[in-house]
């Protein structure tokens, strides 16, 4: 995933995207399963492509440059080489100027298959979710290493959980648990070492513990501190773990009996790699999670990585 990054932030690449390219980002995983005119035309032009000679359920991750009525132009597996980049989108280029300047049309839109459509229930909040290892040495004087990258997702916090953070007591000192829900899904499906790459969730017996309270520190305010802690250990073919402990803050509202501000940060050690993440350090590693209520007029932010399984990423007890 950072080699998306910096391959996408090379200036040449953006020039060249934005002056002759529609770009379009979308997640296989769902566009694999859909049964509707976007899954159709994915399926279209992937099996021209790179992996066409893979059976239907494999992956068809990678590079594709597409005419509009899905005729395949260019493809390749992702390489985090801007120059080899730069030389796919040319090829493309070239491919499509020799069919001529008349643009044939498009896939017909229709409705999207509602199985894999993803968003928050009405009145959730949504979370920016950074991860990353810290107390790496500055790259200066040795190679970019994946562990040098910055993860990013998003969290859903459902209405009820967020209105269940209001402590009951108001006194200096009073405590409550968080709502179960929220704590287990923050830890179960973002307490992940996915800087190399997509980490898979938590199993509900791969927490050990997980504690989150909300702490009136000085009444009236409405400002409370979060305070808890997870350790999660997975054993098998693959053992990783993480012993971490949250900090954080929340602020409401009460005259609008809405969250003003949430963030969460989450730090401690890990372990272990996962299927899709080798290449962790060695031994215990610092890694710290923080999340941060999203300003909502930013745009659409994407679902969840660990909502593909919605009904368990909403119910994660």
């Amino acid at each position: 995933m950072t080699g998306r990054a910096l391959v996408f932030s090379h200036p040449r690449v953006i020039e060249l995207v934005k002056g002759s390219f529609v770009p379009y980002a979308g997640d296989q995983w769902y566009l694999h399963r859909q049964k509707d005119a976007d899954g159709e035309f994915f399926w279209k032009v992937a099996q021209q492509g790179h992996n066409r000679e893979l059976d239907r359920d494999s992956t068809r991750q990678g590079l594709y440059v597409a005419a509009p009525d899905g005729a395949l132009l260019a493809s390749d597996p992702f390489r985090p080489s801007a120059n080899q980049f730069l030389a796919l989108l040319q090829t493309g280029l070239q491919r499509w100027a020799a069919r001529g300047a008349v643009a044939p049309a498009g896939p017909v839109p229709g409705a999207p298959d509602r199985h894999f459509v993803r968003t928050p229930p009405p009145g959730s909040l949504v979370l920016e979710v950074f991860t990353r290892i810290p107390d790496r040495p500055a790259p200066e004087g040795r190679r970019w290493s994946p562990n040098d990258a910055v993860a990013r997702d998003f969290a859903w916090v459902l209405p009820d959980e967020w209105r269940g953070l209001n402590p009951v007591f108001r006194q200096r000192g009073a405590r409550q648990p968080a709502p179960r829900s929220l704590l287990l899904r923050l830890v179960r499906f973002h307490l992940l070492d996915n800087v190399r790459g997509e980490a898979p969730a938590w199993a509900p017996d791969d927490v050990r513990t997980a504690t989150l309270d909300v702490v009136v520190d000085a009444a009236p305010s409405d400002r409370l501190r979060l305070q808890g802690t997870a350790r999660l250990q997975a054993l098998g073919r693959l053992p990783r773990g993480y012993d971490a402990r949250l900090q954080g803050e929340v602020t409401l509202d009460r005259g609008s009996r809405t969250v003003r501000q949430f963030d969460l940060l989450a730090w401690g050690e890990a372990w272990g790699d996962g299927p899709y993440t080798r290449g962790a350090p060695p031994g215990r590693f610092p890694l710290a999670v923080a999340f941060s209520l999203r300003p909502t007029a930013n745009g659409t932010a994407a679902p969840p990585h660990g909502s593909r399984d919605r009904d368990a990423y909403l119910h994660p007890e």
